[in-house]
């Protein structure tokens, strides 16, 4: 059996090395830079048009387990192609370890900080200027993280940072973290053992070889890890493999090693960017299963740039697609949307002139017209018809909204053991509650509902009204969406459980709909709409909301002493990872809680935000939990 394991490790391993060699690199200049500690490292240079030269040139550097062909792997796809058109200079390296920079592998994350050191260097030389653009993915950009938090001097070289899915700290997919919790110590000796991992050898053997073993990936579920490197829907499966066979490299153990220690909480990378002042432009996708994206949210909000931007590229932020952690950069639409922003982002901080860019320039020109909603830093257009509201419009629109009443549509079941209030996300019709109908009639249960819910106080009435009508050996909350963060503020309650279905707990989606209506200014008006009298207690707070956003954990009074937890991976608006948040705030009140994931992991499926309440996939899956759930608890 070992001989056959050999043979065909020997196999793939010559092929790609044989068909590698075969495929040359596309046109560019090969140059050579040597770091401090003794690494030469490879750097290809593309020339930009002369009749555009644009004044600073712009480094593109790879993330992990790729290689600086990663920019290029494909003509079509190529992005120093479509900045050379722009008239900018192009640097790509390849990071030690990688590419034609190849081996050894006994070096750490912090090494990393060498290359970045002689990359500038030797760019800055060559273009004989004392700035440059750097655009990192993945780890491309967690290495200006770790250069700057180092080195701060290193940010006086940078005209301008883009991170694109280059997160702060890693939060492991919880599937996958118990799994590598409880073998950590296996992986401990392999770390011990192998100084790299043959990342490309495999990925290339697998591109050729995939399509034969499709069946058995298949059976054995394997196939669905690629859900959480890609979106699959952005890329066909030829483009995928092209990237397997040219982009990939290997990657060195003790990386791996200090990233899963990072993943598991054993260890921090330890980044500090509160003094860097360079404009930065940070993207992640809404399917980004990698680099999540409060992690990359996180890193916006060290940052300490008056120029700044944080952008979340998905279906309900104006893109054409949801973008997962390869084809956010490696697809035919990432040409079209990503690299347009990025070089806009570039050409406005191109400037050789030494003033700053104001917020004023963010705001004009087709990129905003086409994104504001989604840009968090910029404000938001107003509609051409509100903005010729006069005041007094205004005013009486106001008093009208604060006189609706809410209704509520009540069942009661003489023979109910269970009584139910279902509480929407905000701005949702009450009909978006027909499937729980359906099913909780059949089996006799007591319920009630609100017909519209607009804010706290929509939420509050429901409550109360709720706890003076139903009195069942149960009594049960499910709060969806924004309302289930309302409830976590709320001062009484009757329950003795409660369900929150993709309520958002992360600083980016807890007042995710509020930010985007508001342009990223919350007013004092706002939060008393929305907040009534802890309105107060929140105004000092959200002087500068961009870096906080969040459920402010000594305001937070949960109403039940038992709290489930239920989310998708496939919701657009709040993501699995608020777990993380979740169990902190649970745990720090001493709240006995309970979390479900939908995800290709254990479904093979994944549901939208209405479909967690709504539709065949709600009676599948979210309502059979919860009746689950409730059938085993006891008074």
């Amino acid at each position: 059996m070992k001989k056959i394991k050999l043979a065909f490790t020997f196999l793939a391993v010559s092929i790609f090395f044989t068909l590698k060699s075969s495929n040359s690199y596309a046109e560019g200049e090969s140059l050579w830079t040597e770091t401090k500690d003794g690494r030469k490292i490879h750097i290809m240079f593309f020339k930009g048009k002369e009749k555009e030269q644009k004044n600073f040139p712009v480094i593109l550097c790879h993330g992990l387990g790729a290689q600086g062909r990663y920019w290029y792997f494909d003509d079509d796809l190529s992005w120093p192609k479509k900045l050379n058109d722009e008239g900018f200079d192009v640097f790509v390296p390849d990071l030690r370890g990688v590419g034609k920079t190849d081996g050894p592998y006994d070096f750490s994350f912090e090494d990393y900080i060498y290359d970045v050191e002689a990359i500038l260097e030797k760019v800055l030389q060559i273009e004989g200027v004392n700035k440059t653009h750097w655009v990192g993915h993945s780890m491309g950009g967690m290495v200006i993280y770790l250069s700057v938090s180092r080195k701060p001097e290193i940010q006086k070289k940078l005209k301008s940072f883009t991170s694109i899915s280059s997160p702060y700290t890693i939060w492991a997919p919880f599937e996958l973290w118990k799994v590598t919790k409880n073998s950590y110590e296996k992986l401990s000796q392999f770390f011990k053992k192998a100084d790299s991992i043959p990342f490309s050898a495999f990925s290339y053997s697998l591109s050729i070889f995939g399509d034969i073993l499709y069946p058995i990936l298949k059976i054995t579920k394997l196939i669905h890890l690629e859900n959480f490197v890609w979106n699959l829907d952005n890329v066909p499966r030829d483009v995928r493999k092209k990237t397997m066979r040219y982009a990939t490299g290997p990657v060195s153990t003790r990386v791996i090693e200090k990233f899963t220690k990072v993943g598991l909480g054993y260890e921090d990378f330890n980044f500090s960017l509160e003094k860097f002042k360079v404009p930065s432009l940070f993207i992640v996708g809404t399917k980004d299963y990698l680099a999540t994206p409060p992690t990359v949210k996180l890193a916006y909000s060290k940052v300490s740039s008056e120029n700044k931007k944080f952008i979340l590229a998905g279906i309900g932020e104006g893109f054409q697609t949801d973008y997962g952690h390869v084809d956010i950069t490696a697809s035919k639409l990432a040409t079209e949307e990503i690299l347009s922003i990025v070089l806009n982002f570039i050409e406005k901080n191109d400037s050789n002139k030494n003033e700053k860019t104001s917020d004023e320039k963010y705001d004009k020109g087709d990129y905003d017209k086409k994104y504001s909603a989604n840009d968090m830093s910029v404000k938001v257009s107003k509609n051409k018809s509100e903005e010729e509201k006069t005041k007094e419009e205004r005013t009486k629109e106001d008093q009208k909204n604060e006189e609706v009443i809410t209704n509520f549509k009540k069942y009661y079941s003489r023979k109910s053991k269970y009584s139910f209030v279902l509480i929407q996300d905000f701005g949702i019709d009450g009909k978006v509650w027909e499937t729980f109908e359906d099913k909780l009639k059949s089996k006799k249960i007591s319920y009630m509902y609100p017909e519209k819910t607009l804010s706290y106080n929509d939420v509050l009435k429901a409550v109360e009204e709720f706890c003076i009508s139903f009195t069942s050996d149960l009594n049960i909350g499910v709060f969806h969406g924004f309302s289930g963060v309302v409830a976590m503020n709320l001062t009484r309650g009757c329950f003795d459980a409660v369900f929150l279905i993709s309520t958002p707990f992360s600083d980016i989606s807890s007042f995710y709909k509020l930010y985007i209506q508001t342009g990223g200014k919350i007013s004092e008006k706002m939060l008393e709409k929305i907040f009534g009298e802890k309105s107060k207690e929140l105004v000092s707070r959200f002087e500068s909301p961009a870096d906080k956003l969040m459920i402010l954990p000594e305001l937070w009074s949960p109403i039940s002493n038992q709290i489930f937890y239920i989310i998708s991976t496939g919701n657009r608006a709040v993501y699995w990872w608020n777990i993380a948040e979740f169990a902190k705030f649970s745990e720090q009140f001493g709240v006995k809680y309970s979390y479900t994931i939908f995800s290709y992991v254990n479904l093979q499926d994944e549901l939208s935000h209405i479909e967690m309440i709504n539709g065949e996939k709600a009676s599948k899956y979210t309502i059979k939990y919860i009746l689950d759930q409730i059938a085993s608890l006891k008074k």
